[in-house]
């Protein structure tokens, strides 16, 4: 698959040397779905522990906005998990929430200027969740 630029193809960068992106992990969108699945408790993976520790949070207890865990953001308003990257051409967003047991994956093979995944994925985040509560409310109407 090609990356783009704008609505220029750039040619995917297979190795880097030190510079490689994201460390040269490849994933595919089944990948990190079974990856958020794991982070929601949803699917058994021997790395059990491991990722409950990833989610510990390393920062400031109420810290405004924002706090870090390993390799994770934490909104605290929310109580969701995100993070955001992106490599020549592509972009990418993960974002969950445990309290409900929703997340969403974004991937985009392409980079434009000014253009952040953190919003998107985060509307996303609220829609679902505002959904989830319907649905909820709605069940347990007489």
């Amino acid at each position: 698959m090609h990356g783009y630029i704008g609505r220029q193809p750039v040619p995917y960068i297979a190795d880097a040397g030190g510079l490689t992106p994201s460390g040269g992990v490849n994933a595919s969108a089944q990948d990190l779905l079974h990856w958020l699945e794991a982070l929601l408790d949803l699917r058994s993976t021997p790395l059990r522990d491991a990722l409950q520790l990833s989610l510990q949070l390393t920062g400031r207890p109420g810290a405004p906005f924002c706090q870090l865990s390993l390799g994770w953001q934490y909104f605290e308003p929310r109580h969701w998990y995100w993070h955001s990257g992106s490599a020549v051409g592509f972009k990418s967003f993960m974002g969950f929430s445990r309290r409900h047991q929703l997340g969403v994956v974004i991937l985009a093979n392409a980079r434009i200027q000014g253009f952040k995944m953190e919003p998107l994925g985060m509307q996303i985040l609220a829609l679902l969740e505002s959904r989830q509560q319907q649905l909820s409310t709605k069940a347990s109407a007489p």
